[in-house]
C-alpha cells in the first residue's frame, strides 16, 4: 500500500506567523497534505497529548511522586534510572516542583527542563503503525 505524502509546515508566533498560516492555507496546491501547521510548542501540544515540557527533578530524601504528580499542570510523574523524576508537563513548573519537593522534605539536588524536539514530534505523528 504506498504510503500518503504530507507536508509540516513550522511557523512563528504572533502577526507574522498568523499571516504565514493564512497564506498557506489559501494558496496551498493540496491543503489535506498538511499534516501540521503550526508552531512547535503548539505542535507538541497538539502531537503529544497536551505536554509540551519534560521536567528532571532530581533530590534526596522522601519519595516524591506524589508530591510531584499534585503540581498543577503535571500530568504523569516516572522515576528514571538515576533515582531522580521524570515529569511530563503542560508549562514549565519548575519552580512548583522544587517547592513541592522541598515542602515534602527532600533536599533539591538539580532541575531541569525540556521541550519536545521537532525530531519527536515528527516520529509519534508518522511512526509506523504496528497492525499495518
Amino acid at each position: 500500500m504506498p504510503r500518503t505524502t504530507f507536508d509540516i509546515v513550522i511557523l512563528g508566533t504572533g502577526p507574522v506567523g498568523c499571516a504565514l498560516a493564512l497564506g498557506l492555507a489559501r494558496h496551498a496546491p493540496d491543503p489535506a497534505r498538511i499534516a501540521l501547521m503550526g508552531p512547535v510548542r503548539e505542535l507538541a501540544r497538539q502531537v503529544l497529548g497536551g505536554c509540551s515540557h519534560e521536567i528532571r527533578v532530581e533530590a534526596d530524601g522522601a519519595d516524591l511522586h506524589q508530591a510531584l504528580a499534585a503540581v498543577p499542570g503535571v500530568k504523569s510523574v516516572r522515576a528514571d534510572a538515576d533515582g531522580g523524576y521524570i515529569l511530563q508537563a503542560e508549562a514549565d513548573v519548575r519552580a512548583q516542583a522544587a517547592q513541592a519537593a522541598v515542602l515534602a522534605g527532600a533536599r533539591l539536588r538539580g532541575l531541569a527542563v525540556s521541550t519536545p524536539s521537532l525530531d519527536r514530534i515528527y516520529h509519534h505523528t508518522f511512526a509506523e503503525d504496528p497492525a499495518s
